[in-house]
């Protein structure tokens, strides 16, 4: 628990919730008029991303005991106002999605998910998460939490009208000297 919010294993009665907090926080994230990257763009991207097939599969998928998958749903009562979701590939794990309703920044849900990432990466060597390159709200967020940039840089994905979005990737060095892994500030 953080704060009035509840951190928790997705379920399938969570899907509206989770289309709803992608809806808004890609709306609210991701057009970037600098770059190109138009409303339009990101109406089009979340009709294959927050489409009710795939967010059932993602739950269908950290759902599975045996899955190297953790999607977790924050709720306000009985209302999803955030999601998270990372996975394991060897000794990596990887945050793939950390998405917060606007309306609840500065309520301390990135933290609490951060807390269940760093319990889900118990046995890893590093963590890491790629966020585009001019979403400063989110590398902050990352670099207070003791993450760096990696250098590496890419494209995550090419718009519908054309523009490429530009990603960086940060990592997060687990430290196998602390007693958890993790630095004792963290906890």
């Amino acid at each position: 628990m953080i704060n009035k919010f509840k951190i928790s294993l997705v379920s399938n009665e969570d899907i509206a919730g989770i289309q709803r907090v992608l809806r808004e926080t890609f709306l609210a994230t991701f057009p970037n008029e600098e770059l190109g990257i138009t409303k339009e763009d990101v109406e089009f991207d979340l009709v294959k991303i927050a489409s009710t097939e795939v967010v059932s599969t993602y739950i269908d998928r950290a759902l599975k005991r045996s899955s190297p998958h953790q999607f977790l749903v924050a709720k306000d009562e009985e209302t999803v106002v955030g999601i998270s979701q990372a996975s394991k590939k060897g000794d990596s794990v990887y945050w793939v999605a950390l998405f917060v309703l606007p309306a609840y920044h500065g309520q301390g849900i990135g933290k609490g998910f951060w807390q269940e990432v760093l319990t889900f990466a118990r046995d890893a060597k590093e963590i890491f998460v790629s966020v585009e390159t001019y979403n400063h709200p989110a590398i902050g967020f990352y670099k207070k939490l003791g993450f760096i940039e990696t250098g590496q840089r890419s494209s995550s994905h090419v718009t519908k009208s054309g523009v490429p979005v530009p990603e960086m990737r940060l990592m997060f060095k687990v430290d196998k000297s602390e007693p958890r892994g993790f630095p004792s500030w963290l906890w």
